[in-house]
């Protein structure tokens, strides 16, 4: 009988789940095509492909380890608003769809201004809302609309790859 007991014990105790792999860790490719309106209602398209973040293994001095990501690169594709016309993303190593993620302005006559895109999950495995705030911080939006996503695996950094990471 007592060991019947244990035994039932030792199957109610939870087992903790193993550390999540680099390709677990590493981000998909994303490419967004989107429609979005501005505050008059004119239909601008707007296409956005993100790379990045993929995973690697660092040694810290102590001999310890941690998996960082590289930075995740937007590039804009096309851009019938001209929203992003001298603008540069930030680049960091976080999930951005969905996400936030700002874009400023390096240099021209409007340097320093900020745009910021907000992006939602809809009740469509693919469909992404999108908000866009030309004047971030002002947290007025000026254009909206809904993106059709796709995401692709890509690998986590290979041995090269993580030696050429580590060096940077």
């Amino acid at each position: 009988m007592m060991a019947l007991v244990v035994t039932a014990l030792q199957a109610s105790v939870p087992t903790s789940a193993p550390p999540p792999t680099l390709a677990q860790l590493t981000m998909p490719i994303v490419d967004a095509t989107c429609r979005i309106s501005d505050s008059q209602g004119r239909q601008h398209d707007l296409i956005v492909r993100q790379t990045g973040g993929r995973a690697y293994k660092k040694v810290n001095g102590d001999g310890s380890t941690w998996t960082p990501r590289t930075m995740v690169r937007h590039q804009v594709a096309r851009d019938t608003a001209g929203i992003f016309d001298g603008f540069e993303f930030q680049t960091g190593p976080r999930e951005t769809w969905p996400g936030r993620v700002e874009a400023s302005r390096r240099s021209g006559p409007i340097m320093g201004r900020i745009v910021q895109v907000e992006t939602i999950r809809t009740d469509r495995d693919n469909g992404y809302a999108i908000l866009i705030r030309r004047n971030w911080p002002r947290p007025d939006v000026q254009m909206l609309g809904f993106c059709d996503v796709k995401k692709a695996p890509q690998a986590p950094l290979n041995a090269a790859e993580t030696e050429e990471a580590i060096r940077q």
